[in-house]
């Protein structure tokens, strides 16, 4: 899937370096709509420790929603809540409007 902000070869390189964890999290599930937890760490430069308690937190503060894999219970895969989802969708739509995405 190509990014809307960044080209593919640039885009994981770029948000790895600025922006926090849970950021990156957020990003990854606007776009990709759901993933595994340990799918989303792959991509992370952070300790096992660490990211497990942001994805615990983030779930506690009902930013990404938690459900069991139907195809293998023992895993769970994390979507972004409705509310966050919408919030972003509003957003990405006046950046769009302003002109201020480029392609």
């Amino acid at each position: 899937m190509t990014s809307i902000w960044l080209p593919d070869t640039h885009r994981l390189a770029h948000i790895n370096a600025y922006y926090s964890v849970e950021f990156q999290i957020v990003i990854h599930l606007y776009e990709e709509i759901e993933a595994r937890a340990a799918d989303l760490f792959k991509s992370k430069r952070y300790s096992s420790t660490s990211f497990y308690y942001t994805i615990k937190r983030l779930a506690d503060m009902r930013i990404l929603s938690c459900n069991p894999d139907r195809g293998d219970h023992r895993a769970k895969i994390y979507t972004l809540s409705d509310h966050v989802r919408s919030a972003l969708d509003a957003a990405h739509q006046r950046i769009v409007a302003l002109g201020l995405l480029v392609n």
